[in-house]
């Protein structure tokens, strides 16, 4: 999977809101939503829909966060939310007066966030309703640096808190393992409720690549990304792997591979950008060498890209061969190997006719 870069800061929030999970409709997700309601005497599932309403607010409004360029600012929107999850996560909910508060000490805030700026994190948070309070002790200070606490509360719904309280220490509690789809950030960042709070984490190789916050963040692209999906799944009997990556720019990764082998198609999946890493098998590679240029320009220029990539092993050449006028490396998939956005009809139509030709032989 590669970095997308100089994606506008706008498409990056437009992407984020459409990775918003659904509100979950499952059995299994309402009772536990019911038995915290029973255990703690406060219905939060109002809540959890509200604090899917904030992300949504927040990522739309992109264009006020703080920062020199886009990337700054995409950093500075990441940082603001890992602000706003350390304070959930691991804060204690506080009720004073029908008001509830996530307090949580600064050793704690220290050791849990580690990005600093808090005062341009309060800036932003502030324009969507969460108010922050510098403490110390019971008395209220001016300053983060003089606080020994500080208190995070909402000023639309009342409930936003409590759920979001909830939900984040979940996501805090969640064992996860280097092969997971999401890590807790994303989760959080996500709203990925019933991973979290059914702390069931879905593994990579789990992916499913029709999920609905998926096709949300392709829409110009649904209708081929799906005949893609089809074709790697059937015809070919290919495994999917996937992630969801907020980092540099949000995006999906998404991969499909035999059992056993590495991925023959490696996805990176952007707002409204799908691009591909296609590694050509040896035994279909000459056949679509030579048929190269009945493909459209991104692809052929792919192919005929191809040279020696100078790999450790020093073959001297003998695992090159010249196939009309295309070099042809048997022995490093990485000299057979198409790197390209697919954009247009005829794009993604010639990866459907490599197929015929890798599939079939």
């Amino acid at each position: 999977m590669i970095i997308l870069r100089d994606v506008p800061l706008g498409k990056r929030g437009e992407f984020l809101v459409k990775s918003i999970r659904a509100y979950p409709d499952s059995p299994e997700f309402d009772q536990a939503v019911c038995d915290y309601v029973q255990a703690s005497g406060t219905d939060i599932a109002a809540g959890l829909r509200a604090f899917h309403d904030l992300l949504r607010w927040i990522y739309a409004d992109v264009a006020c966060v703080e920062g020199q360029d886009d990337d700054d600012k995409y950093r500075g929107l990441l940082a603001s939310m890992e602000f706003l999850y350390a304070v959930l996560a691991h804060g204690e909910l506080v009720h004073d007066r029908d008001r509830y508060s996530a307090v949580i000490d600064k050793a704690t805030l220290k050791q849990q966030y580690k990005r600093g700026e808090i005062d341009k994190r309060q800036r932003l948070l502030a324009r969507h309703g969460l108010s922050l309070r510098y403490l110390s002790g019971q008395s209220e200070c001016q300053s983060a640096s003089r606080a020994s606490h500080l208190s995070l509360a909402y000023d639309g719904h009342p409930g936003l808190v409590p759920a979001a309280h909830y939900f984040a220490g979940r996501v805090a509690s969640t064992t996860q393992g280097k092969l997971d789809q999401l890590n807790k950030l994303a989760m959080f960042l996500k709203g990925e409720y019933e991973t979290a709070v059914l702390g069931q984490p879905v593994p990579r190789d789990a992916f499913d690549p029709l999920r609905s916050d998926l096709l949300d963040t392709i829409g110009a692209y649904r209708e081929e990304w799906l005949g893609l999906v089809d074709r790697f799944l059937h015809p070919c009997g290919l495994r999917c792997s996937g992630e969801w990556v907020c980092y540099g720019s949000p995006v999906w990764g998404v991969s499909f591979a035999a059992r056993g082998k590495r991925p023959l198609a490696i996805f990176t999946l952007g707002p409204d950008i799908v691009f591909i890493e296609f590694t050509l098998p040896p035994t279909a590679a000459e056949a679509i060498i030579r048929e190269r240029k009945s493909y459209s320009d991104p692809i052929r220029k792919g192919i005929e890209s191809f040279r020696c990539q100078k790999c450790p092993k020093k073959c001297k050449g003998s695992n090159l061969t010249k196939v009309d006028g295309v070099w042809l490396c048997t022995g490093r998939a990485e000299a057979r190997r198409i790197y390209t956005t697919l954009s247009s009809p005829k794009d993604f139509q010639s990866l459907h006719s490599m197929l015929d030709q890798i599939c079939d032989s």
